[in-house]
């Protein structure tokens, strides 16, 4: 029978929209998840109404929007997010809901990414410039990072050359943020960056599997396209 499967746990449809903590927290909860965010504990009542309302609100994105609530867990902490159904993209295909992360996104979250498994045993996981530095000039991706930040491969730059870099970095961080990707930290002794990597930056590596398995092609194809 249609949605059987979501018959245990779930009362009358959408009853629970009646219960206190969904009337306080739903819409806040909603906007977040359609943005694309994944939640977590430091979002603590929407976290608790994820966690309380699970099977609910599970049957209520796939009978509204065709998409999955899925609960994810890395470094043994959840985090809830939707995902869209293997033969598509739901009812939000719309590009200006669905929006793939540009080249440079892209770049930054394959950085960040590798930077999760180096620090897999650190909490909280805090970056500054200096790491990302560090990445460009001499880690594992350096030579591609720097054709796609500086457009040549040098063993320095300037600082008026890293300009353009940092503010790339800080809006890749502000964009990350609002999936929940990273945390941003208040800045110390003048420091320009300052975030936490957090748990969900797993998610990019499904997302984008097939562009960091040939990363250097992607990176290269992106350039030719540009010359």
């Amino acid at each position: 029978m249609e949605n059987e499967d979501f018959k245990e746990g779930v009362r009358t449809p959408f009853s629970f929209l009646s219960e206190t903590l969904a009337q306080e927290h739903f819409a806040d909860l909603n906007i977040e998840l359609l943005r694309g965010r994944h939640v977590q504990s430091d979002q603590y009542y929407l976290f608790q109404l994820l966690t309380q309302f699970y099977g609910d609100l599970k049957h209520y994105y796939r009978i509204l929007y065709g998409l999955e609530l899925v609960v994810g867990v890395a470094a043994e902490r959840r985090f809830y997010y939707l995902d869209f159904p293997e033969e598509g993209r739901g009812r939000l295909d719309k590009i200006s809901r669905s929006k793939e992360l540009t080249v440079i996104q892209t770049m930054y979250g394959l950085m960040l990414l590798n930077m999760f498994y180096d620090r897999y045993f650190e909490y909280p996981k805090e970056i500054r410039f200096e790491d990302i530095e560090y990445e460009v000039i001499q880690g594992e991706n350096s030579a591609l990072y720097k054709k796609l930040l500086f457009g040549e491969d040098r063993e320095t730059y300037s600082n008026p050359e890293w300009t353009n870099p940092i503010k790339s970095i800080k809006s890749v961080i502000r964009d990350f943020e609002k999936l929940g990707w990273v945390q941003r930290l208040l800045n110390e002794d003048g420091e320009e960056i300052h975030f936490i990597i957090k748990e969900p930056i797993l998610r990019f590596q499904k997302l984008y599997e097939k562009e960091i398995e040939k990363f250097e092609e992607f990176v290269e194809s992106y350039k030719q396209q540009k010359s």
